[in-house]
């Protein structure tokens, strides 16, 4: 009797947390409460410096037919962990004292939802027309400061050479 008592107050108050989630959808998400002051983050050391290079492609669905730099920029700021990715479509090899590479992914594709009939979690779409890709370049590994003078983008399939270019 005693966990037949259990078992309905569990009924009861499932199907009530049920009916608030419910609830939550009709009437929208709760309200993120922030905090009204921003705290500043500290300005990165003077050897923290990335290049803001700014890339144009022109792709035909999916396969590359034009690259350029539109821009690039040194900034003092902080990089993206970029050199702990391992592989990718397309490796940028950081030229200078030393070279160091980091990988990134084919802007010619986007990844879409499959068609119902596919069993593949994911597809490829290519792209046709323009894209501009803003690439972040550390000027800096670790505590090392890179003495930085060409970037070059390959594919790591083909090996071909996509852009190789001053920053």
């Amino acid at each position: 009797m005693k966990n037949l008592f259990y078992f309905c107050l569990f009924v009861l108050f499932s199907n009530m947390a049920n009916a608030q989630v419910v609830d939550n959808r009709v009437h929208g998400p709760t309200k993120v409460v922030t905090s009204s002051k921003p705290v500043p983050m500290d300005r990165p050391q003077a050897n923290k410096q990335v290049a803001v290079v700014t890339l144009s492609f022109d792709f035909v669905d999916g396969k590359l037919q034009s690259a350029r730099k539109l821009s690039s920029k040194r900034i003092q700021a902080y990089a993206p962990k970029v050199f702990a990715r391992q592989s990718g479509d397309w490796e940028v090899l950081i030229r200078g004292a030393g070279d160091h590479r980091f990988y990134i992914a084919n802007p010619g594709y986007r990844e879409a939802e499959p068609h119902s009939s596919s069993n593949d979690k994911y597809e490829w779409i290519g792209v046709t027309g323009r894209v501009e890709l803003p690439l972040i370049v550390p000027l800096y590994h670790k505590e090392e400061t890179l003495q930085v003078s060409t970037i070059t983008i390959k594919d790591t399939r083909t090996g071909e050479i996509i852009l190789e270019t001053s920053i």
